[in-house]
């Protein structure tokens, strides 16, 4: 797992990117929520992070990365804003 140092830059460079950031539990995760972006369908990832996973959502993906932990406290997402995260 991730430090929280490594997860708040995960997240900042996503922010960075222009993605919202949310929490997402993948296959096999039972349960624990870990960093993940929404992409629209044809969307790529463009921030180089060779931990992403992938799973479809109906119209779209999502990106996941299942050793950042999302950070605790936080109800669901970052909104899309340059700058550094909280």
């Amino acid at each position: 797992m991730a430090t929280p140092k490594a997860t708040k830059a995960l997240i900042t460079r996503l922010l960075n990117a222009g993605y919202r950031v949310r929490s997402y539990s993948g296959r096999g995760m039972f349960g624990k929520e870990c960093v993940g972006v929404s992409l629209e369908r044809g969307q790529e990832l463009t921030v180089n992070v060779k931990a992403a996973s992938f799973d479809q959502l109906g119209m779209g993906q999502i990106a996941y990365f299942r050793g950042y932990e999302f950070p605790e406290g936080r109800v669901f997402a970052y909104e899309n804003a340059v700058g550094e995260a909280e």
